[in-house]
């Protein structure tokens, strides 16, 4: 099986941020190759990188640990602007990692456009626990949410999607969907907002996020699952096997000569 990062670049995301960077990076790596490397937003700073992540493929892996007041990630290429912009209303997906850290109350941020623009946010109020995560017109109205939530404290991979008035939420590749009202976004003024708000100084995400990705298309929910499956999977090996393991069974073969 091909690994998670084949998996999502098989649908050529918009940018695909990994959150694998150094302890001391000022910039979060795009690695969809477009080259959308994401800086910080309005008053706030990057997250604290090299928190303990997902595991992926088997291997433990890093993330951004968010503070719940400071921390968020700027992408404001013109580019990635002008594309948001031209889907926004009617295919898109988002992808991530989540682990929720959220208890208080309301709604955090895990994507942020603009004002009446495309919310997309994670919730910690117990007695909300099954609108877990979901998207809205920030200020007005949810379009989706999750059910039943999301736990605190336990990684989950999440996708929201948009097919023009349908939208869908997806935990662990699995559509948990509840109805909302459809919303009509407003275009995105300066950039995606990863922690954040619309203008990067409020209802900042408090938890860890790995591999954010956005497309400009709706996955389906095969693809999603796709997704979800690939990560929890071991890779195919290259035919032959690695160098070592080659090294080994010639060795093998001419003492048997």
């Amino acid at each position: 099986m091909a690994s998670y990062d084949a998996t999502v670049l098989t649908k050529t995301p918009l940018f695909y941020y990994k959150f694998q960077e150094a302890a001391l990076a000022t910039t979060a790596v795009d690695s969809s190759g477009h080259g959308y490397d994401a800086t910080v937003a309005g008053g706030s700073v990057m997250p604290t990188w090299q928190a303990a992540g997902p595991t992926i493929n088997g291997t433990a892996m890093k993330s951004g640990d968010f503070d719940g007041a400071t921390h968020a990630v700027f992408s404001n290429d013109a580019a990635v602007i002008a594309a948001f912009n031209a889907v926004r209303a009617t295919t898109w997906s988002f992808s991530c990692w989540v682990y929720n850290g959220f208890t208080g109350s309301g709604w955090d941020s895990l994507l942020g456009t603009s004002f009446n623009g495309l919310w997309l946010a994670i919730n910690g109020t117990t007695a909300d626990a099954d609108d877990n995560v979901g998207a809205a017109k920030q200020g007005v109205a949810f379009a989706v949410t999750s059910r039943p939530g999301i736990p605190a404290n336990t990684w989950k991979h999440i996708c929201i999607t948009r097919n023009s008035a349908t939208w869908a939420c997806y935990v662990n590749g699995v559509d948990v969907s509840f109805a909302g009202t459809d919303q009509a976004v407003a275009l995105a003024a300066s950039g995606l907002i990863i922690g954040s708000g619309y203008d990067g100084t409020h209802d900042y995400y408090l938890g860890r996020l790995a591999y954010a990705a956005f497309f400009e298309t709706t996955l389906s929910a095969g693809d999603v699952l796709a997704q979800y499956n690939a990560s929890q999977s071991i890779p195919d090996a290259p035919v032959g096997g690695n160098s070592a393991q080659m090294a080994q069974i010639l060795a093998t073969l001419k003492r048997r000569r």
